[in-house]
């Protein structure tokens, strides 16, 4: 028997009812049901869209497939024998209960599976029985907190739920975690680079902060119960906000039986997850022209501008820091500048907690050269006579925050950390951000930005972690709020072939809900790095073709260091890829006089001006191009407060596909994890050539699990793609689960001849199947028939409803 959705109206539901059918469950579009064989082959026959779901009995927990076993199944299926398989394939076991009262009085925290996707009266339903919902644990599963009389009510009563077993401490600890403790028990995540930093011959993400650890709660009145427990470990707690519900502890990096307790962290009542910590450190004139922005931002085009708008930068620091005497292409539109000192978390291993060097930039010019790449206006170089070097929303105002603070190691840990690299640690690193980025995000909202850039991150390849969970929460919470993250530079050609590698994205540019930017070549053959990549990082690039490529001579290709996808659970990241090699923009006036990134520019402004590299370069332009997009959206199309899902959206159908010179199979494709869905164009989506029209739609109202909202639109000449783009904002994942989609949406276009057509499938084919990972979900069909397309929005499974989407589509239109 397979599990099955089947696409019904209420008419063909009594034809099946009466055909002898049983549904488990029914929704607005589609019914449950089990099914054999057979009778699959007879409904796919007659018509039905028939899709099968996943394995009914398995969840994955923190990277385990958890399957789960039923009380009168224990016996029968030898659960020695079949856990020693299981485990041998990377999976787990877990048995029905067992019931609360074994833990004491009071709530614990249970893992519950639906029979299919989630209903709200659900939900209700176990809320009014005293349960509490904690999170979803997709697709059909949700961590719940029951006392003994709400579980024995959810384990005999609602014929909903298949299944309710204990979320055992085991399951709150990532493999990772537990290999990493078992290979090097000191060990913690893997140091985080600025996103403009070159990659080096070492593997990347080597360096791990020791014996420190987050550990985060259900509900933040477990956090202070849990305090005396973390002292008797031997672990020491940092300070925390009241209502808190994540904190560090540390241990002493030579405590010999580590692996132990940080095992019985897990077993402390309340525990969502013990995870690592890590030190989160940093990681255009040209550029305006390979964007397509040129059009968009002079006055005989749209003249946008991002005036009226305020973008947030979270970096190093701002030239001189002081706003009434900043760097003169910022003056005037400064709304704030906020120095982060350095976190209470580090106070275990530093001796300045606390401190605050202030938000002047002065060691590397990161944060003054992303800035200027947002909306620095070029006066200075104008003033010189020079061609204006500016970011795309130079009419923009800026809220800064200075996030990078000197770190005054304790003798301890710089002897601990010597021993193990043979250097000393970095001097400098991101330790004014907080465990929990809730606040760092809540201050630039409140100053009134709604567009962010983050050029920095870092952690495991494509892992789901904390701080990933905390962007997608604070942009569920925040509909009207745009982040933006640098996908990283570590792609690497470490298998030797000639081409880089996947699978080297970085959170938190792994959230679903932020705008991920990769880095593509500019186009530049003086100024900044004129070497190939094999000389310039030989131990990255060993092998030819991509050895032998320059970093800026062609804007088809993706730059060799960018980070690729994709994540974990097989989501596309990088989103998009935007000029990232030898680009030029604003330099810090508090540098030095030899520090000049990847290179100087011309005499007379070389103190004003100066070439950097990396997706940090690449995502402060896409971030004025986000500007733009809300400045037109709200000046133009008369939205008053556009959504986060509706600028990605905009950006993403903005997006042009180009294969790379090197990278040549044949396939016709939408996206591949090297670029994400393509190269930002920004004129095609503001400005298309007639007869391309486009339309924006924004649906606040969101659905809930088996509905669906229908739209058409009238092709009138086929000689225009038709492309339609669908995003939404998801409710934030479990760190370390899969897959992290929450609420699956699916795209579906219908043809005028009947033809259907899914999200994220080859550009113009027909049928294939509905995407279960991703919330972006795009259909282009090159060449298509003229008549009414059937645009269909379905909600198939919506554990936290409900969905709200943006939808972005255009073509030869009438």
């Amino acid at each position: 028997m397979a599990t099955v959705l089947i696409y019904a109206t209420r008419r063909q539901r009594k034809q099946l009812t009466g055909a002898g059918s049983t549904f488990l469950a029914e929704y607005d579009d589609y019914v449950l049901a089990d099914i054999s064989a057979d009778q699959m082959a007879a409904l796919q026959a007659a018509g039905y869209e028939v899709e099968i779901q996943e394995p009914p009995r398995v969840l994955e927990v923190r990277g385990r497939s958890v399957t789960m076993l039923r009380a009168e199944e224990r016996d029968a299926a030898q659960p020695a024998a079949r856990a020693a398989a299981m485990a041998e394939a990377g999976g787990h076991a877990i048995l029905q209960g067992p019931a609360p009262e074994t833990y004491g009085p009071g709530q614990h925290y249970y893992l519950v599976q639906f029979v299919g996707p989630t209903k709200p009266e659900w939900l209700a339903e176990i809320t009014t029985h005293g349960g509490k919902a904690q999170g979803p644990v997709p697709p059909y599963g949700y961590i719940v907190a029951l006392d003994q009389p709400t579980y024995d009510w959810l384990t005999t009563e609602p014929a909903y739920v298949r299944w309710v077993g204990h979320y055992s401490p085991e399951l709150r600890l990532a493999p990772e975690l537990t290999a990493a403790l078992a290979a090097d028990p000191a060990l913690s995540r893997g140091r985080i680079r600025r996103q403009d930093e070159a990659p080096d011959a070492a593997p990347p993400g080597v360096e791990r902060v020791p014996a420190l650890f987050t550990v985060s709660f259900f509900e933040p009145h477990d956090l202070p119960e849990a305090l005396p427990y973390i002292r008797e470990l031997g672990g020491t707690s940092s300070a925390f906000e009241p209502g808190a519900a994540i904190l560090t502890v540390s241990f002493p990096p030579d405590q010999a039986d580590l692996p132990a307790r940080v095992e019985r962290l897990a077993h402390l009542h309340g525990v969502k997850a013990v995870e690592t910590f890590t030190l989160r450190q940093l990681y255009n004139n040209v550029a305006v022209r390979l964007l397509a922005a040129e059009e968009v931002i002079t006055p005989r085009g749209l003249g946008l501008s991002g005036r009226g708008e305020i973008v947030g930068v979270a970096d190093s620091g701002l030239d001189n820091g002081d706003p009434a005497a900043i760097h003169p292409d910022f003056a005037e539109r400064i709304a704030a500048i906020r120095s982060w000192p350095v976190a209470a978390d580090w106070s275990a291993l530093v001796t300045n907690s606390g401190g605050d060097d202030g938000p002047a930039d002065t060691r590397s010019g990161h944060g003054t050269h992303v800035a200027g790449s947002v909306c620095g206006n070029g006066s200075t170089a104008l003033a010189a006579g020079h061609e204006a070097i500016r970011g795309l929303a130079f009419g923009a105002e800026l809220v800064f925050q200075a996030i990078e603070q000197e770190l005054a190691w304790t003798d301890a840990y710089r002897q601990t950390y010597y021993r193990r690299y043979r250097r000393n640690p970095p001097d400098y690193g991101l330790a004014g951000l907080p465990v929990d980025l809730q606040p760092v995000f809540q201050q630039a909202y409140d100053a009134g930005v709604r567009i962010h850039n983050n050029s920095w991150g870092g952690g495991d390849f494509g892992a789901y972690d904390d701080y990933a969970a905390a962007v997608d929460r604070f942009m569920w919470q925040h509909k009207d709020f745009l982040i933006l993250f640098a996908a990283g530079n570590d792609g690497t050609d470490g298998d030797r072939d000639g081409d880089v590698d996947d699978g080297s994205v970085s959170p938190p540019g792994t959230a679903k809900n932020c705008l991920t930017v990769g880095a593509a070549e500019s186009v530049r053959a003086q100024g900044g790095y004129q070497r190939a990549y094999g000389r310039l990082w030989p131990g990255s690039f060993p092998a030819r073709p991509v050895s032998a490529d320059m970093p800026s001579d062609h804007a088809d290709d993706v730059a060799a260091f960018s980070s690729r996808g994709p994540t974990k659970d097989g989501r596309i990241k990088p989103d998009l890829v935007a000029p990232g090699t030898n680009i030029l923009s604003v330099r810090s006036r508090s540098l030095g006089a030899d520090s000049h990134g990847w290179g100087a520019y011309v005499d007379q402004l070389q103190d004003q001006y100066m070439f950097d590299g990396g997706t940090s370069m690449a995502t402060p332009l896409v971030t004025g191009a986000a500007a733009l997009i809300r400045q037109y959206l709200r000046r133009v199309k008369r939205r008053r407060t556009p959504s986060a899902a509706l600028l990605k959206a905009t950006l993403l159908h903005a997006a042009q596909y180009r294969p790379e010179r090197h990278v040549q199979d044949g396939e016709d494709r939408l996206h591949d994890f090297a670029q994400g869905w393509g190269h930002l164009d920004l004129g095609s989506v503001l400005l298309p050539p007639a007869p391309e029209q486009v339309s924006w739609y924004d649906h606040r109202r969101g659905l809930n699990s088996g509905q669906s909202w229908r739209w058409s639109c009238q092709v009138v000449d086929p000689g225009v793609s038709l492309k339609v783009t669908l995003v939404w904002t998801d409710y934030p994942g479990n760190p370390g689960h899969q897959p992290n989609l929450v609420n699956d949406l699916d795209l579906v276009l219908t043809s005028p001849s009947g033809q259907m057509y899914y999200g994220n499938c080859a550009p113009g084919q027909i049928g294939g199947r509905p995407d279960r990972v991703n919330n972006v979900e795009r259909i282009i069909l090159p060449t298509p028939e003229p008549g009414r397309y059937r645009i269909r929005v379905r909600a198939v499974n919506v554990l936290y409803g409900p969905q709200d989407f943006a939808l972005v589509y255009s073509g030869g239109m009438r």
